[in-house]
């Protein structure tokens, strides 16, 4: 038999093999042979073990102080408008907690501040800590605070907790401030405001320190 009969011959009988009829003498689907595949790069990324996972441990860490602070704080806008038997104990203690802030708790305390529908004792004791803190962070703060608009509320009340909220951080500024440093945050608050009560606060702290 010729070589060249052989050869195909041969390569009927393979693709016969890999190919088959079935008994119908209908073609089968190929048959996958595992070992004629071999991948090189895998079309997903491999698991990450568990350990990977888990949580970075100064982030717990984060977390939990922020969750304290909160309960704390929570604690303490709850005593607001109380009848207070030890005045300057709850000062001092207000005073020690604010020596002690972060930059995320006083990051959160702006945010809790600004949000005029978050309950108003909780607001005022925001800026108040902020005003009890002695560092660069608080006073910027305070500053934004002092000349973000007033947004638009439905009745008078709301109204006037917004301008009480500026004119409170505008009066712990001047207290931190030098005197040519706090002429110029009222100058900018009577620039950048339309309202007249924030504006009539801004020119009677002008006026006293002359």
């Amino acid at each position: 038999m010729r070589p060249s009969i052989l050869i195909f011959l041969s390569c009927a009988f393979l693709l016969y093999w890999h190919f088959g009829v079935d008994f119908g003498g209908q073609r089968l689907l190929p048959t996958v042979k595992p070992f004629l595949y071999q991948v090189t790069n895998p079309p997903y990324e491999p698991l990450q073990s568990s350990a990977s996972l888990q949580p970075d441990p100064e982030d717990r860490k984060e977390v939990k102080l922020q969750d304290d602070f909160m309960q704390w704080f929570r604690a303490e806008a709850e005593k607001i408008g109380r009848v207070n038997p030890d005045p300057s104990g709850t000062l001092s203690r207000l005073k020690q907690k604010a020596s002690t802030l972060t930059h995320h708790q006083m990051m959160q305390l702006k945010r809790m501040a600004l949000e005029h529908d978050s309950k108003g004792d909780e607001r005022f004791l925001a800026v108040y800590l902020l005003g009890l803190a002695d560092n660069k962070q608080a006073a910027s703060h305070l500053r934004e605070l002092a000349l973000t608009k007033i947004p638009a509320v439905t009745n008078d009340r709301q109204h006037s907790d917004e301008v009480l909220l500026r004119a409170q951080a505008i009066e712990s500024l001047v207290q931190k401030l030098s005197i040519e440093d706090s002429r110029r945050l009222l100058r900018d608050v009577l620039s950048q405001t339309s309202d007249p009560l924030l504006a009539r606060h801004a020119r009677y702290w002008l006026n006293r320190l002359g």
